[in-house]
C-alpha cells in the first residue's frame, strides 16, 4: 500500500515509526541545531550587508564602536522581523516563497542589468531597490496576488528612469 503524506506530516511520520524513544530527542535536537545555525548565519550576514554595503554606500560614517552597535541593533531588528515573518506564514513553503518575494525583486534586477553590461551609480541602484521593496510590501498588504513580477518591473522602471533623468554616468 502506498502511503502518501502531506509535507507537514513527514517529520511526525519519521518520529513515530522509525525512531526509538532515545533517538527522537537527538533527532529533533539536530534539526533545531541546523535551523538555528542557518538562521544565525543569515541574520549575521544580513546585518553586516546592511551596515557595510547599504549604510556606508549612502555615506554614513561610523567609528568602530558605532559600527558594532549598529550591527547589533540591525541584528536584533532583522531577527525580530524574521520571527514575525515566520509567525505570518502557515507552512514552510509559504515562508520560503514569502522571503523570495522580497529577495528576487530587490536583488535580481540590478544583478541582471550588471551582467548584461548596464552600469549606473549606487544612488540609482538603491532607489530602484527601494521601489521594488515598496511595491512588494504594498502588494502584499493590499492585494491577494503574487508580488514577484510587479516588484521586479517597478525596480527596473524606477532604476532606468532615475538613471537617465539624473544623467548618471554609465548606461549600456
Amino acid at each position: 500500500e502506498d502511503l502518501i503524506l502531506a509535507s507537514e506530516d513527514v517529520l511526525q511520520e519519521i518520529s513515530d515509526n522509525y525512531l526509538g524513544s532515545g533517538f527522537k530527542g537527538i533527532f529533533f535536537i539536530g534539526i533545531m541545531a541546523m535551523a538555528m545555525s542557518t538562521a544565525d548565519s543569515y541574520i549575521n550576514s544580513s546585518a553586516i550587508l546592511f551596515t557595510h554595503d547599504f549604510l556606508k554606500s549612502v555615506g554614513i560614517k561610523f567609528s568602530d564602536k558605532q559600527e558594532l552597535l549598529t550591527l547589533r541593533i540591525s541584528s536584533i531588528i532583522i531577527g525580530v522581523s524574521a520571527l514575525f515573518l515566520s509567525m505570518y506564514s502557515t507552512s514552510l513553503l509559504n515562508l520560503i516563497l514569502a522571503t523570495y518575494s522580497f529577495f528576487m525583486p530587490i536583488v535580481s534586477v540590478p544583478l541582471l542589468l550588471a551582467i548584461f553590461g548596464f552600469r549606473s551609480s549606487s544612488r540609482t541602484i538603491l532607489i530602484g531597490m527601494l521601489a521594488g521593496f515598496l511595491t512588494v510590501i504594498s502588494i502584499k498588504l493590499f492585494f491577494e496576488m503574487d508580488s514577484l513580477i510587479p516588484g521586479m518591473l517597478s525596480n527596473l522602471m524606477v532604476l532606468l528612469l532615475f538613471h537617465y533623468l539624473m544623467n548618471e554616468p554609465g548606461g549600456w
